[in-house]
């Protein structure tokens, strides 16, 4: 689920909310660089930032508490440093609902390591909002703290209405996304959805498609591992490189029909 929310946080990050930038790193703009650093473990940095003062800025979203993130964080730092070369700044920044409660050090005889843990609500949703009409730091405010929601939530609906229709349904859309990581849909939809003069289609939705993309791929995966068990989850890396709902389908139907490993393998060739 946590893939869902991942997507409408990165796809407005991306956009350089200026205030929201600002607050994380002192500077209103940046460059995105480059993610895809083969030596992480099949894994990508989230958000990798050239900063006007020639730093990098790396951001990395997390939606639950994990033992190891700390861990993870080290693992990025070097490829990201020694692709680019330049002083680099982590943090990683918590949106999920309970209290933050990772470790953001590691001290060891011999290795020493830290890096930035902030959870979004040490930032004030009025920092994001107060005569500022950029449509993505009001998103943002959302998962911020907050004193009063309906006031937040009418606040960002004035905003979203300086907006082009198509941009309101794309802006609202994400909004009821990410509502759901607060518990306040029911509230988006009474103050801002009800009031505002547009309608979506979720069968179009990027959030709503990766959703449909993750469910099947669950099916897959536990029909894999009843049929063939370790020998059919080693398939799953490839699999979840298929980015269509449709191909997607028709390999679960053949996964089925399938009597060996061997042929959904020349299934996956073709």
């Amino acid at each position: 689920m946590s893939q869902l929310y991942d997507i409408t946080l990165k796809k407005t990050i991306k956009k350089i909310p200026k205030q929201f930038l600002k607050i994380l790193t002192g500077f209103e703009e940046g460059e995105f660089l480059d993610t895809n650093f083969p030596t992480v473990q099949n894994r990508e940095p989230g958000i990798v930032i050239k900063l006007p003062d020639i730093s990098i800025f790396h951001l990395e979203l997390q939606f639950n508490n994990e033992n190891n993130m700390v861990w993870r964080m080290h693992d990025y730092y070097s490829p990201i440093f020694q692709g680019h070369g330049l002083k680099t700044r982590q943090l990683l920044l918590y949106v999920g609902n309970e209290p933050l409660r990772m470790t953001d050090r590691i001290q060891h005889e011999t290795l020493n390591y830290s890096c930035a843990f902030m959870d979004i609500r040490d930032i004030n949703c009025s920092e994001l909002l107060d005569g500022n009409e950029n449509p993505d730091d009001a998103l943002l405010s959302i998962l911020c703290r907050m004193k009063d929601p309906i006031e937040m939530l009418r606040a960002i609906r004035d905003i979203f209405k300086l907006l082009p229709e198509k941009q309101q349904k794309d802006y609202l859309a994400g909004l009821k996304n990410l509502a759901r990581l607060r518990g306040l849909t029911s509230l988006v939809k009474k103050e801002v959805e009800d009031k505002m003069p547009v309608t979506i289609d979720i069968s179009t939705d990027e959030t709503f498609l990766a959703g449909k993309l993750e469910g099947i791929l669950e099916e897959i995966e536990v029909v894999l591992d009843i049929k063939y068990g370790s020998e059919g989850l080693f398939l799953m890396d490839d699999i979840r490189k298929i980015g269509s709902v449709e191909k997607l389908e028709a390999f679960k139907e053949a996964v089925r029909k399938a009597s060996s490993v061997n042929e959904l393998m020349r299934f996956l060739r073709d």
